[in-house]
């Protein structure tokens, strides 16, 4: 079994927040993102949101876990993140490869229902 240490990084969709107000958007502050990742003892981590690839550091996050040595990067995304594909490309040459992207409905039930937790 694989540990990960999970890194919440913040931010919601793009349509429930203002792109130039990152804290409207419940983004954490790089610095506390960075304490946090040098904190670990763990070398593998789970990069979370509810959508972590729209905050503004991204990459300097995704930067920041390579030079401490982690190994494993997964991100869990709604997919909103993919619209950037300059972005993608760069964290992906940076040796992100595991993207879990989950899809639990826009309607509350629906979401509800499948995520199996009320929804935020």
């Amino acid at each position: 079994m694989i540990d990960y240490i999970d890194i919440p990084v913040g931010g919601e969709s793009p349509d429930r927040c203002a792109q130039d107000d990152p804290e409207a958007c419940g983004l954490r502050p790089l610095g506390e993102i960075l304490s946090r990742i040098n904190s670990s003892s763990l070398k593998n981590t789970r990069l979370l949101g509810s959508e972590p690839m729209v905050h503004p550091n991204f990459v300097e996050t995704v930067a920041a876990l390579r030079i401490n040595g982690f190994q494993r990067i997964r991100v869990q995304t709604g997919g909103w993140g993919f619209r950037k594909p300059e972005q993608d490309w760069r964290v992906f040459q940076m040796g992100v490869r595991l993207f879990e992207v989950r899809f639990y409905s826009s309607l509350a039930r629906e979401h509800d229902r499948l995520a199996q937790e009320a929804a935020p």
